[in-house]
């Protein structure tokens, strides 16, 4: 049977395919970073700021917690880098259809 992939590992290695099959590691753009960046290093400068979506408080040390966030969701779909900062969980529970589990199943018993 031929292998259908098409690169070589050496015996005992893992397959880890090519990188241009791969997601990149960094799926933001230069403009996202360097908004975020601008952002964190104001944040470090004045202190703490309230969270747009919650109101309680965020750091600078709290670093990879904190998500760049749109607060015009037209910006959002034109494909713009965000323009605050908030936190990483309420920025990803105000996103709109986003899955949530429920107790309740979904099986009925009869």
């Amino acid at each position: 049977m031929v292998d259908m992939v098409s690169y070589r590992r050496p015996r005992g290695q893992r397959r880890i395919p090519p990188a241009r099959w791969r997601a990149p590691a960094d799926p933001y753009g230069t403009a996202h970073r360097k908004a975020r960046a601008t952002l964190m290093a104001r944040l470090a400068i004045t202190g703490p700021w309230p969270c747009p979506l919650c109101g309680q408080a965020m750091f600078a040390w709290m670093g990879r917690a904190l998500h760049l966030h749109h607060s015009n969701p037209a910006a959002k779909l034109a494909g713009l880098p965000g323009d605050q900062l908030a936190h990483g969980l309420c920025n990803i529970r105000a996103i709109p259809n986003w899955p949530r589990r429920t107790r309740e199943s979904s099986f009925h018993p009869p």
